[in-house]
């Protein structure tokens, strides 16, 4: 019986420490969570509003959070998870691993792309964008150019969005898998987030240049643009 307390005691001490080490952990991948999570929250208002310079400034940030990331935090997470696991269990079966707030790592979903159809749906080559024309005809022809360009950059904003939330769904996926302990896992997710910046960017790029399009063949478009900046033709940056 002294040498079950004894024991018992032991598994307590242990699983002391490495509740320790793992709330450490958490205080560095969380800081990574909530910048992830911050930008998916303000996306959308952004893009709603053609905000580009903070836009760029989230695809960059957001980006360079994943280009830089460390994973070595990540990967002593899932050893020390993996240690709790086969040593934290008494003759009995009891398991003195159980971190409360922890949840199961469910695989995240795929990352959202932009078709083939789309990618091929170049409405103008920028030496075809419609001269304005005062005729009515003219006037009918641009309408309809501004209203494909609109379409387009709706779907190219709601790609946006997906990623977005990919990469937010992605990391929390990645976070599980070192919870638990599943270092194939943990790999197979991280490998699947660092794919997410190249997207992220081509699908900007395709985003800056039809709303720079859109205003060389409509202007007044963006008209409500202009309480905040006088914008000029060609010159995205500026907005």
């Amino acid at each position: 019986m002294l040498r079950d307390k004894e024991a018992l005691e032991e598994f307590k001490e242990l699983k002391k420490r490495l509740n320790v080490e793992f709330a450490a952990l958490d205080q560095r991948l969380a800081e990574t969570s909530r910048r992830i999570g911050a930008y998916a929250a303000r996306i959308d208002d952004d893009l709603a509003d053609f905000r580009h310079p903070r836009i760029r400034r989230c695809v960059d940030d957001l980006c360079a959070t994943v280009d830089q990331l460390d994973e070595a935090p990540l990967r002593v997470y899932a050893a020390l998870a993996r240690v709790a696991k086969d040593v934290l269990l008494d003759d009995w079966g009891t398991d003195f691993w159980a971190v409360p707030g922890k949840v199961g790592y469910t695989p995240s979903g795929e990352i959202p792309r932009w078709t083939a159809e789309e990618e091929q749906d170049d409405l103008f080559a920028d030496e075809d964008l419609p001269e304005p024309a005062a005729s009515a005809e003219g006037d009918a022809d641009r309408e309809e150019s501004a209203a494909e360009l609109l379409d387009r950059i709706d779907r190219c904003a709601a790609h946006l969005r997906a990623l977005f939330g990919s990469f937010a769904e992605i990391w929390t996926a990645v976070r599980s898998a070192a919870e638990i302990g599943d270092d194939s896992a943990l790999t197979f997710e991280i490998a699947k987030l660092k794919r997410l910046p190249e997207e992220l960017r081509s699908a900007f790029a395709l985003w800056t240049d039809d709303v720079d399009r859109l205003y060389e063949v409509s202007p007044e478009t963006l008209s409500h643009i202009r309480a905040v900046v006088r914008p000029t033709p060609g010159q995205l940056e500026i907005f």
